[in-house]
């Protein structure tokens, strides 16, 4: 039996984990909210640092010879940006945000609204991704979730 399309549930969790997790900036030396959204940033935003969730894949396979489970990933893009010619900013930020979703996604599970259970989760992989130009500094960590469903 193939259990029910996991995406909707995946989202949910990773986005309550991590929405509005609080981070030291040290370059401000304050704490700054940092907003999470579901595939792109509002015209409304007014934050230069957030989190994007960005592509999800999943695969439906054998479990056993009656079950079957998902393997679901979910990539985070994780943004930090300073404007301004002239601009400063470091990739320091970035990764401290990086840090804090990674800590806020331990103990990740699903809702008890479902019947799908989450077995097992790893990060695959984080890799940087950034743009320097003469008026903005994109620093940006893309995280991809790997996640055990059934």
């Amino acid at each position: 039996m193939t259990k029910e399309f996991p995406n909707k549930w995946v989202k949910k969790a990773v986005y309550d984990a991590v929405n509005n997790i609080v981070v030291f900036d040290e370059i401000a030396s304050a704490n700054v909210t940092i907003p999470c959204y579901d595939t792109r940033v509002p015209t409304n935003n007014t934050s230069n640092f957030y989190v994007i969730l960005s592509t999800q894949t999943n695969q439906d396979e054998p479990y056993t010879f009656c079950d079957r489970i998902w393997r679901s990933t979910l990539l985070l893009d994780i943004v930090t940006i300073y404007n301004g010619a002239g601009n400063y900013g470091s990739n320091l930020m970035v990764n401290n945000i990086t840090d804090a979703v990674r800590n806020a996604i331990i103990n990740l599970s699903l809702s008890s609204e479902t019947d799908l259970k989450l077995h097992n989760k790893k990060i695959e992989s984080i890799n940087n991704l950034d743009n320097i130009t003469d008026t903005q500094n994109v620093f940006r960590n893309l995280m991809r979730l790997d996640l055990f469903i059934n």
